[in-house]
């Protein structure tokens, strides 16, 4: 019975790295956005 209560740990593990992954990328977006507005005084 312990060891059932064992197998529902590691998935949950598993299920938490995915979700970081994603967060990375979000913050590459905003970057380019911040490069859109330097070219528009340029301009």
């Amino acid at each position: 019975m312990a060891t059932r209560s064992a197998w529902p740990r590691p998935p949950m593990a598993a299920t938490a790295p995915p979700p970081s992954r994603p967060t990375a990328p979000s913050p590459t977006p905003p970057t380019p956005i911040s490069t859109a507005p330097t070219a528009s005084p340029t301009r």
